[in-house]
């Protein structure tokens, strides 16, 4: 139980992924409470993105157990994931880059297409608040748009789902540095409107900054975990991620 009685969202035990032969995670273990924002930091290759596409079934697992709000996970398609409140980011983006950006979103409310007009308003409008340039850009081909503006398509057409947790993979992969803080600070807010985060990152210092708990993964394995602050803080998450000498916790 977490300190407020309640469940984690998302419960992972010893998590094994393999691509063939070859080993990617080697018993992973990580919580996100609800109403979170979890980041896994580590070097390219550590099996950031394994771990994501393993949590949304994209990628089976080799052993090991995934609880998502209280209900183990094994066997369950992604969509299947999806239907009960989990929603990925990829690090492709995945757009129609031919539908426009209104097109796009409307994708992401497939879940509610059920629904009279005004719930899809809603989340349309949620979106358009968070993200003005997609209101600005709507009836716009995806293929068009610059690479913050596509970034910010990917995680509205998420949020159209109505996420109870939200995985994103490198948001800020390849965005002009205050294209980066934009985006962080829509990760951010959206912790205030109830949605819980897992954020896979390279920028080790933007995700800690705004994390409540931090995973630091090297080679397939957990090897530190910590508040964000106090990852921010740790002399060797210092020196690997944030450039301050060599360090590694291969002591």
């Amino acid at each position: 139980m977490s300190a407020a009685g309640m469940n984690p969202l998302l419960d992972i035990t010893d998590l094994r992924v393999g691509y063939g032969q070859v080993e990617a995670l080697f018993g992973v273990s990580l919580k996100v409470e609800p109403g979170q924002i979890v980041t896994v930091v580590g070097p390219n290759g550590a099996g950031k993105s394994t771990l994501l596409n393993a949590i949304a079934a994209v990628i089976p697992g080799r052993g090991g157990r995934i609880a998502f709000a209280g209900h183990d996970t094994h066997g369950l398609a992604t969509e299947e994931l999806a239907a009960r409140g989990m929603a990925l980011v990829p690090e492709r983006r995945d757009l129609f880059g031919t539908m426009s950006v209104y097109d796009n979103l409307l994708l992401g409310a497939y879940l509610h297409r059920a629904e009279h007009g005004d719930g899809i308003a809603r989340s349309f409008e949620d979106v358009f608040t968070r993200f003005p340039r997609l209101r600005e850009r709507r009836t716009q081909e995806a293929a068009t748009l610059s690479g913050g503006e596509r970034q910010m398509l990917a995680i509205g057409r998420a949020l159209m789902s109505r996420p109870k947790l939200l995985l994103l993979d490198e948001p800020s992969l390849g965005l002009a540095p205050q294209i980066v803080r934009n985006v962080f600070e829509v990760i951010d807010a959206l912790r205030a409107s109830g949605v819980s985060i897992l954020l896979v990152e390279q920028n080790a210092q933007m995700a800690l900054r705004i994390a409540d708990y931090g995973y630091v993964l090297e080679t397939g394995e957990i090897v530190k975990e910590g508040t964000g602050a106090a990852l921010l803080e740790d002399p060797k998450v210092m020196e690997t991620y944030l450039g301050i000498g060599h360090g590694n916790y291969a002591d």
